[in-house]
Protein backbone atom coordinates (compact mmCIF):
# COMPACT_ATOMS: atom_id res chain seq x y z
CA UNK A 1 0.00 0.00 0.00
CA UNK A 2 1.31 3.43 -0.92
CA UNK A 3 0.90 6.10 1.74
CA UNK A 4 0.46 9.54 0.22
CA UNK A 5 1.78 12.51 2.18
CA UNK A 6 -0.02 15.83 2.41
CA UNK A 7 2.15 17.42 -0.21
CA UNK A 8 1.22 17.27 -3.90
CA UNK A 9 3.18 14.75 -5.90
CA UNK A 10 2.99 12.87 -9.15
CA UNK A 11 1.17 9.55 -8.85
CA UNK A 12 1.92 6.48 -10.98
CA UNK A 13 -0.96 5.66 -13.28
CA UNK A 14 -2.32 2.38 -12.08
CA UNK A 15 -5.72 2.36 -13.73
CA UNK A 16 -7.55 4.46 -16.26
CA UNK A 17 -10.57 5.27 -14.11
CA UNK A 18 -12.55 4.39 -11.02
CA UNK A 19 -15.52 3.18 -13.07
CA UNK A 20 -13.39 1.02 -15.36
CA UNK A 21 -11.79 -0.84 -12.47
CA UNK A 22 -15.09 -1.16 -10.61
CA UNK A 23 -16.92 -2.53 -13.65
CA UNK A 24 -14.10 -5.03 -14.20
CA UNK A 25 -14.37 -6.37 -10.66
CA UNK A 26 -18.17 -6.49 -10.73
CA UNK A 27 -17.98 -8.46 -13.98
CA UNK A 28 -15.71 -10.93 -12.21
CA UNK A 29 -18.41 -11.30 -9.57
CA UNK A 30 -16.62 -9.88 -6.55
CA UNK A 31 -15.73 -6.48 -5.15
CA UNK A 32 -13.35 -6.63 -2.19
CA UNK A 33 -12.45 -3.95 0.31
CA UNK A 34 -9.34 -3.95 2.44
CA UNK A 35 -8.47 -2.16 5.67
CA UNK A 36 -5.03 -1.53 7.12
CA UNK A 37 -4.74 -2.72 10.75
CA UNK A 38 -3.82 0.70 12.12
CA UNK A 39 -6.66 2.26 10.09
CA UNK A 40 -4.27 4.93 8.82
CA UNK A 41 -5.13 4.53 5.16
CA UNK A 42 -7.97 2.68 3.47
CA UNK A 43 -7.00 1.04 0.19
CA UNK A 44 -8.81 1.41 -3.10
CA UNK A 45 -12.26 -0.16 -2.46
CA UNK A 46 -12.04 -2.37 -5.57
CA UNK A 47 -8.60 -3.86 -5.06
CA UNK A 48 -8.57 -7.66 -5.05
CA UNK A 49 -6.08 -8.02 -2.20
CA UNK A 50 -7.94 -9.52 0.77
CA UNK A 51 -7.59 -8.37 4.35
CA UNK A 52 -5.75 -10.59 6.83
CA UNK A 53 -7.27 -8.87 9.82
CA UNK A 54 -10.04 -10.66 11.68
CA UNK A 55 -12.10 -8.89 14.28
CA UNK A 56 -13.89 -10.32 17.31
CA UNK A 57 -17.57 -10.64 16.57
CA UNK A 58 -18.67 -8.03 19.09
CA UNK A 59 -15.81 -5.58 18.51
CA UNK A 60 -17.06 -2.44 16.84
CA UNK A 61 -15.13 -1.24 13.82
CA UNK A 62 -13.50 2.18 13.89
CA UNK A 63 -14.34 2.99 10.28
CA UNK A 64 -17.30 2.32 8.01
CA UNK A 65 -15.15 0.41 5.53
CA UNK A 66 -13.88 -1.80 8.33
CA UNK A 67 -17.47 -2.29 9.53
CA UNK A 68 -18.51 -3.27 6.01
CA UNK A 69 -15.71 -5.83 5.70
CA UNK A 70 -16.45 -7.32 9.11
CA UNK A 71 -20.20 -7.49 8.45
CA UNK A 72 -19.78 -8.81 4.90
CA UNK A 73 -17.56 -11.68 6.02
CA UNK A 74 -19.94 -12.58 8.83
CA UNK A 75 -22.98 -12.44 6.56
CA UNK A 76 -21.29 -14.66 3.99
CA UNK A 77 -20.47 -17.23 6.66
CA UNK A 78 -24.15 -17.43 7.61
CA UNK A 79 -25.22 -17.69 3.99
CA UNK A 80 -22.73 -20.54 3.56
CA UNK A 81 -24.29 -22.58 6.33
CA UNK A 82 -23.04 -21.24 9.65
CA UNK A 83 -26.04 -21.02 12.02
CA UNK A 84 -27.00 -17.84 13.82
CA UNK A 85 -26.66 -18.50 17.54
CA UNK A 86 -29.12 -16.97 19.97
CA UNK A 87 -27.48 -16.53 23.36
CA UNK A 88 -28.70 -13.09 24.47
CA UNK A 89 -25.28 -11.51 24.15
CA UNK A 90 -23.82 -11.69 20.64
CA UNK A 91 -26.55 -11.00 18.10
CA UNK A 92 -25.10 -8.78 15.38
CA UNK A 93 -26.56 -6.69 12.58
CA UNK A 94 -25.18 -9.22 10.10
CA UNK A 95 -26.88 -12.08 11.96
CA UNK A 96 -30.24 -10.29 11.92
CA UNK A 97 -29.82 -9.63 8.19
CA UNK A 98 -28.85 -13.24 7.46
CA UNK A 99 -31.78 -14.77 9.32
CA UNK A 100 -34.29 -12.17 8.10
CA UNK A 101 -33.48 -11.95 4.41
CA UNK A 102 -31.56 -15.08 3.56
CA UNK A 103 -33.17 -17.72 5.74
CA UNK A 104 -30.02 -18.56 7.70
CA UNK A 105 -30.62 -21.30 10.25
CA UNK A 106 -30.99 -20.27 13.88
CA UNK A 107 -29.90 -22.29 16.91
CA UNK A 108 -30.49 -21.60 20.59
CA UNK A 109 -27.75 -21.69 23.18
CA UNK A 110 -29.06 -24.53 25.34
CA UNK A 111 -26.21 -24.53 27.83
CA UNK A 112 -27.26 -25.65 31.34
CA UNK A 113 -26.26 -22.31 32.84
CA UNK A 114 -28.52 -20.36 30.50
CA UNK A 115 -31.45 -22.74 30.83
CA UNK A 116 -31.14 -22.67 34.62
CA UNK A 117 -31.20 -18.87 34.55
CA UNK A 118 -34.41 -18.93 32.50
CA UNK A 119 -35.97 -21.52 34.81
CA UNK A 120 -35.05 -19.44 37.87
CA UNK A 121 -36.65 -16.37 36.32
CA UNK A 122 -39.80 -18.37 35.60
CA UNK A 123 -39.92 -19.68 39.18
CA UNK A 124 -39.76 -16.11 40.43
CA UNK A 125 -43.04 -15.34 38.67
CA UNK A 126 -44.69 -18.55 39.88
CA UNK A 127 -43.56 -17.98 43.47
CA UNK A 128 -44.91 -14.43 43.50
CA UNK A 129 -48.27 -15.62 42.19
CA UNK A 130 -48.43 -18.45 44.75
CA UNK A 131 -47.59 -15.97 47.51
CA UNK A 132 -50.42 -13.69 46.41
CA UNK A 133 -48.07 -10.80 45.69
CA UNK A 134 -49.06 -7.95 43.41
CA UNK A 135 -46.95 -8.00 40.24
CA UNK A 136 -47.28 -5.55 37.37
CA UNK A 137 -48.72 -7.21 34.28
CA UNK A 138 -49.64 -10.34 36.24
CA UNK A 139 -52.10 -9.14 38.86
CA UNK A 140 -52.47 -5.55 37.59
CA UNK A 141 -53.69 -3.87 34.48
CA UNK A 142 -51.34 -2.26 31.97
CA UNK A 143 -50.29 1.34 31.50
CA UNK A 144 -53.07 3.66 32.53
CA UNK A 145 -54.99 0.70 33.98
CA UNK A 146 -52.17 -0.32 36.32
CA UNK A 147 -54.35 0.62 39.30
CA UNK A 148 -56.73 -2.28 38.56
CA UNK A 149 -56.24 -5.74 40.10
CA UNK A 150 -57.02 -9.33 39.14
CA UNK A 151 -56.32 -12.83 40.41
CA UNK A 152 -56.69 -14.31 36.91
CA UNK A 153 -53.29 -13.75 35.19
CA UNK A 154 -54.05 -16.04 32.23
CA UNK A 155 -57.31 -14.26 31.43
CA UNK A 156 -55.50 -10.94 31.82
CA UNK A 157 -52.89 -12.02 29.28
CA UNK A 158 -55.50 -13.25 26.83
CA UNK A 159 -57.32 -9.93 27.11
CA UNK A 160 -54.05 -8.14 26.38
CA UNK A 161 -53.62 -10.08 23.14
CA UNK A 162 -57.21 -9.44 22.07
CA UNK A 163 -56.77 -5.75 22.79
CA UNK A 164 -53.64 -5.55 20.63
CA UNK A 165 -55.01 -7.57 17.70
CA UNK A 166 -56.56 -4.44 16.24
CA UNK A 167 -54.32 -3.65 13.28
CA UNK A 168 -55.56 -2.93 9.76
CA UNK A 169 -55.07 -5.79 7.31
CA UNK A 170 -56.91 -6.58 4.06
CA UNK A 171 -59.73 -9.08 4.22
CA UNK A 172 -58.63 -10.40 0.84
CA UNK A 173 -55.04 -11.28 0.00
CA UNK A 174 -55.54 -11.30 -3.77
CA UNK A 175 -53.76 -8.48 -5.68
CA UNK A 176 -56.32 -5.84 -6.62
CA UNK A 177 -54.07 -3.32 -8.38
CA UNK A 178 -51.11 -3.47 -10.72
CA UNK A 179 -49.24 -0.81 -8.74
CA UNK A 180 -47.45 -2.36 -5.71
CA UNK A 181 -48.04 0.61 -3.42
CA UNK A 182 -51.78 0.39 -4.07
CA UNK A 183 -52.00 -3.35 -3.51
CA UNK A 184 -53.86 -3.82 -0.19
CA UNK A 185 -51.48 -6.50 1.07
CA UNK A 186 -48.24 -4.65 0.28
CA UNK A 187 -49.54 -1.34 1.56
CA UNK A 188 -50.89 -2.61 4.89
CA UNK A 189 -48.61 -5.47 6.01
CA UNK A 190 -44.94 -5.70 6.92
CA UNK A 191 -42.44 -7.47 4.66
CA UNK A 192 -41.64 -10.98 5.82
CA UNK A 193 -38.00 -10.07 6.47
CA UNK A 194 -39.07 -7.51 9.08
CA UNK A 195 -41.19 -10.06 10.91
CA UNK A 196 -38.54 -12.79 10.83
CA UNK A 197 -36.03 -10.29 12.18
CA UNK A 198 -38.40 -9.33 14.99
CA UNK A 199 -38.89 -12.97 16.01
CA UNK A 200 -35.13 -13.42 16.15
CA UNK A 201 -34.51 -10.27 18.19
CA UNK A 202 -37.33 -11.10 20.63
CA UNK A 203 -35.95 -14.60 21.14
CA UNK A 204 -32.53 -13.14 21.86
CA UNK A 205 -34.03 -10.82 24.46
CA UNK A 206 -36.12 -13.50 26.16
CA UNK A 207 -33.26 -16.00 26.31
CA UNK A 208 -31.41 -13.61 28.62
CA UNK A 209 -33.65 -14.87 31.41
CA UNK A 210 -34.99 -11.54 32.59
CA UNK A 211 -38.63 -11.79 31.48
CA UNK A 212 -39.96 -14.82 33.33
CA UNK A 213 -40.94 -16.88 30.27
CA UNK A 214 -40.40 -20.60 29.83
CA UNK A 215 -37.64 -22.18 27.74
CA UNK A 216 -40.35 -23.99 25.78
CA UNK A 217 -41.77 -20.68 24.57
CA UNK A 218 -38.41 -19.58 23.16
CA UNK A 219 -38.04 -22.96 21.46
CA UNK A 220 -41.49 -22.57 19.91
CA UNK A 221 -40.54 -19.17 18.48
CA UNK A 222 -37.50 -20.74 16.87
CA UNK A 223 -39.70 -23.44 15.37
CA UNK A 224 -41.59 -20.70 13.51
CA UNK A 225 -38.34 -19.52 11.94
CA UNK A 226 -37.25 -23.05 11.12
CA UNK A 227 -40.57 -23.86 9.44
CA UNK A 228 -40.58 -20.48 7.65
CA UNK A 229 -43.95 -19.56 9.13
CA UNK A 230 -44.18 -15.77 9.13
CA UNK A 231 -47.12 -13.97 10.78
CA UNK A 232 -48.99 -11.42 8.69
CA UNK A 233 -48.37 -8.25 10.71
CA UNK A 234 -49.96 -4.82 10.15
CA UNK A 235 -47.54 -2.25 8.78
CA UNK A 236 -48.84 0.46 11.11
CA UNK A 237 -49.60 0.33 14.81
CA UNK A 238 -46.44 1.11 16.75
CA UNK A 239 -44.03 3.95 17.39
CA UNK A 240 -42.03 1.77 19.80
CA UNK A 241 -42.55 4.23 22.65
CA UNK A 242 -43.45 1.54 25.17
CA UNK A 243 -42.50 -1.36 22.94
CA UNK A 244 -43.86 -2.77 19.70
CA UNK A 245 -46.93 -4.13 21.46
CA UNK A 246 -49.38 -4.49 18.58
CA UNK A 247 -46.99 -6.04 16.01
CA UNK A 248 -45.56 -8.48 18.56
CA UNK A 249 -49.08 -9.57 19.51
CA UNK A 250 -49.42 -11.17 16.07
CA UNK A 251 -46.37 -13.31 16.79
CA UNK A 252 -47.93 -14.33 20.11
CA UNK A 253 -51.21 -15.08 18.33
CA UNK A 254 -49.38 -17.35 15.90
CA UNK A 255 -47.68 -19.25 18.72
CA UNK A 256 -51.00 -20.10 20.36
CA UNK A 257 -52.58 -21.01 17.02
CA UNK A 258 -55.21 -18.27 16.97
CA UNK A 259 -57.29 -19.04 13.84
CA UNK A 260 -57.88 -15.31 13.30
CA UNK A 261 -54.15 -14.68 12.87
CA UNK A 262 -52.92 -15.31 9.34
CA UNK A 263 -49.40 -16.26 8.30
CA UNK A 264 -47.25 -16.70 5.21
CA UNK A 265 -46.47 -20.37 4.59
CA UNK A 266 -45.13 -22.58 1.84
CA UNK A 267 -41.97 -22.57 -0.29
CA UNK A 268 -40.65 -19.24 -1.52
CA UNK A 269 -39.58 -20.58 -4.90
CA UNK A 270 -41.66 -19.38 -7.85
CA UNK A 271 -44.01 -17.37 -5.67
CA UNK A 272 -45.23 -20.41 -3.78
CA UNK A 273 -45.99 -18.55 -0.54
CA UNK A 274 -49.62 -18.53 0.50
CA UNK A 275 -51.53 -16.92 3.34
CA UNK A 276 -53.31 -19.30 5.70
CA UNK A 277 -54.53 -19.25 9.29
CA UNK A 278 -51.87 -19.78 11.93
CA UNK A 279 -53.52 -22.93 13.24
CA UNK A 280 -53.53 -24.47 9.75
CA UNK A 281 -49.86 -23.63 9.20
CA UNK A 282 -48.81 -25.06 12.56
CA UNK A 283 -50.71 -28.26 11.88
CA UNK A 284 -49.16 -28.60 8.42
CA UNK A 285 -45.68 -28.46 9.94
CA UNK A 286 -46.46 -30.67 12.92
CA UNK A 287 -45.99 -27.84 15.41
CA UNK A 288 -48.17 -27.91 18.51
CA UNK A 289 -49.61 -24.54 19.58
CA UNK A 290 -48.30 -23.46 22.97
CA UNK A 291 -50.72 -22.12 25.60
CA UNK A 292 -49.14 -19.09 27.23
CA UNK A 293 -48.51 -19.09 30.97
CA UNK A 294 -48.86 -16.12 33.30
CA UNK A 295 -46.72 -13.13 32.34
CA UNK A 296 -45.73 -14.70 28.98
CA UNK A 297 -48.24 -12.64 27.01
CA UNK A 298 -46.61 -9.47 28.26
CA UNK A 299 -43.17 -11.07 27.95
CA UNK A 300 -43.62 -11.41 24.19
CA UNK A 301 -45.32 -8.05 23.62
CA UNK A 302 -43.31 -5.71 25.82
CA UNK A 303 -40.23 -5.23 23.65
CA UNK A 304 -38.66 -3.29 20.81
CA UNK A 305 -37.99 -6.27 18.55
CA UNK A 306 -39.66 -4.84 15.44
CA UNK A 307 -37.99 -1.45 15.71
CA UNK A 308 -34.61 -3.04 16.40
CA UNK A 309 -34.95 -5.53 13.54
CA UNK A 310 -36.13 -3.00 10.97
CA UNK A 311 -33.49 -0.55 12.15
CA UNK A 312 -30.81 -3.23 11.76
CA UNK A 313 -31.86 -3.98 8.19
CA UNK A 314 -32.03 -0.28 7.34
CA UNK A 315 -28.59 0.47 8.77
CA UNK A 316 -27.13 -2.55 6.99
CA UNK A 317 -28.36 -1.10 3.69
CA UNK A 318 -27.29 2.41 4.63
CA UNK A 319 -23.69 1.27 5.13
CA UNK A 320 -23.64 -0.04 1.55
CA UNK A 321 -25.23 3.13 0.19
CA UNK A 322 -22.83 5.39 2.07
CA UNK A 323 -19.79 3.58 0.70
CA UNK A 324 -21.37 3.58 -2.76
CA UNK A 325 -21.86 7.34 -2.51
CA UNK A 326 -18.12 7.70 -1.99
CA UNK A 327 -17.37 5.60 -5.07
CA UNK A 328 -19.87 7.64 -7.09
CA UNK A 329 -18.33 10.87 -5.82
CA UNK A 330 -14.97 9.72 -7.15
CA UNK A 331 -16.55 8.73 -10.47
CA UNK A 332 -18.28 12.12 -10.65
CA UNK A 333 -14.94 13.80 -10.10
CA UNK A 334 -13.56 11.87 -13.05
CA UNK A 335 -16.57 12.56 -15.26
CA UNK A 336 -16.29 16.31 -14.66
CA UNK A 337 -12.49 16.34 -14.91
CA UNK A 338 -12.25 17.41 -11.28
CA UNK A 339 -9.19 17.48 -9.08
CA UNK A 340 -8.00 15.00 -6.50
CA UNK A 341 -6.61 17.79 -4.33
CA UNK A 342 -10.08 18.49 -2.86
CA UNK A 343 -9.60 15.31 -0.84
CA UNK A 344 -6.03 16.04 0.22
CA UNK A 345 -5.18 14.63 3.67
CA UNK A 346 -4.13 18.05 4.97
CA UNK A 347 -7.53 19.60 4.22
CA UNK A 348 -9.59 16.79 5.69
CA UNK A 349 -7.35 15.23 8.34
CA UNK A 350 -5.37 18.16 9.71
CA UNK A 351 -7.35 21.32 9.01
CA UNK A 352 -10.79 19.88 9.83
CA UNK A 353 -10.38 16.49 11.48
CA UNK A 354 -13.93 15.24 11.89
CA UNK A 355 -13.76 11.41 11.88
CA UNK A 356 -16.39 10.89 9.18
CA UNK A 357 -14.88 13.57 6.97
CA UNK A 358 -11.41 12.06 7.39
CA UNK A 359 -12.61 8.61 6.36
CA UNK A 360 -14.67 9.81 3.40
CA UNK A 361 -11.92 12.01 2.02
CA UNK A 362 -9.37 9.23 2.48
CA UNK A 363 -11.51 6.75 0.57
CA UNK A 364 -12.15 9.12 -2.35
CA UNK A 365 -8.46 10.15 -2.36
CA UNK A 366 -7.44 6.50 -2.71
CA UNK A 367 -10.12 5.81 -5.31
CA UNK A 368 -8.71 8.55 -7.52
CA UNK A 369 -5.14 7.35 -7.21
CA UNK A 370 -3.77 6.77 -10.71
CA UNK A 371 -6.86 8.15 -12.47
CA UNK A 372 -6.25 9.51 -15.98
CA UNK A 373 -9.50 11.49 -15.95
CA UNK A 374 -9.24 13.44 -12.70
CA UNK A 375 -6.43 15.95 -12.18
CA UNK A 376 -3.96 14.21 -9.88
CA UNK A 377 -0.78 16.20 -10.44
CA UNK A 378 -1.50 19.88 -9.95
CA UNK A 379 1.14 22.48 -10.74
CA UNK A 380 1.35 26.12 -9.77
CA UNK A 381 0.84 28.58 -12.65
CA UNK A 382 1.49 32.26 -13.07
CA UNK A 383 -1.37 34.56 -14.01
CA UNK A 384 -0.06 34.66 -17.58
CA UNK A 385 0.07 30.86 -17.79
CA UNK A 386 -3.38 30.32 -16.27
CA UNK A 387 -5.89 29.45 -19.01
CA UNK A 388 -8.84 30.58 -16.92
CA UNK A 389 -10.01 27.15 -15.82
CA UNK A 390 -11.49 26.56 -12.37
CA UNK A 391 -8.89 26.76 -9.64
CA UNK A 392 -11.06 24.52 -7.48
CA UNK A 393 -14.01 22.25 -8.15
CA UNK A 394 -17.63 23.19 -7.67
CA UNK A 395 -19.23 22.48 -4.30
CA UNK A 396 -20.91 19.16 -5.21
CA UNK A 397 -17.48 17.64 -5.86
CA UNK A 398 -15.11 19.19 -3.37
CA UNK A 399 -17.46 19.14 -0.37
CA UNK A 400 -18.37 15.45 -0.64
CA UNK A 401 -16.38 14.58 2.52
CA UNK A 402 -18.10 17.35 4.49
CA UNK A 403 -21.53 16.14 3.36
CA UNK A 404 -21.01 12.37 3.59
CA UNK A 405 -18.82 12.51 6.70
CA UNK A 406 -21.63 13.20 9.22
CA UNK A 407 -23.62 10.30 7.75
CA UNK A 408 -20.62 8.04 8.36
CA UNK A 409 -20.43 9.13 12.00
CA UNK A 410 -24.19 8.71 12.48
CA UNK A 411 -24.09 5.21 10.99
CA UNK A 412 -21.21 4.08 13.18
CA UNK A 413 -23.11 5.27 16.27
CA UNK A 414 -26.35 3.70 15.02
CA UNK A 415 -24.61 0.36 14.54
CA UNK A 416 -23.45 0.42 18.16
CA UNK A 417 -26.86 1.51 19.48
CA UNK A 418 -28.81 -1.10 17.52
CA UNK A 419 -26.40 -3.87 18.46
CA UNK A 420 -26.87 -3.01 22.13
CA UNK A 421 -30.66 -2.94 21.72
CA UNK A 422 -30.69 -6.31 19.95
CA UNK A 423 -28.90 -7.76 22.97
CA UNK A 424 -30.97 -6.06 25.67
CA UNK A 425 -33.81 -6.99 28.01
CA UNK A 426 -36.62 -4.48 27.62
CA UNK A 427 -39.51 -6.21 29.38
CA UNK A 428 -40.72 -5.53 32.90
CA UNK A 429 -38.36 -7.56 35.11
CA UNK A 430 -40.06 -10.21 37.29
CA UNK A 431 -37.93 -9.35 40.33
CA UNK A 432 -39.14 -5.74 40.39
Amino acid sequence: MTVISAETRAVPRRSSSVSGTLIHDIRDGVVKLTAKPDDAIINHPVQTRSSTRTLPRRQHATSLVEEFIQSFKELESYRNGKPVQVDGQNLSIAAVTAASRYGASVVLDDSPALKNKIAKSRRTIADKIDAGLSVYGVSTGFGGSADTRTDQPILLGNALLQHQHSGVLPSSTEPLDALPLLDPLNSTSMPEAWVRGAILVRMNSLIRGHSGVRWELIEKMNELLGANITPLVPLRGTISASGDLAPLSYIAGTLIGNPSIRVFDGPKAFGGREIVSSCKALEAHGIEPIPLASKEHLGILNGTAFSAAVGSLAVNDAVHLTLLSQVLSAMGCEALAGTRSSFDPFINSVARPHPGQIETARNIWNLLEGSTFAVTNEVELTIEEDEGVLRQDRYPLRTAPQFIGPQVEDLLQSLKTLTIECNSSNDRQPSR
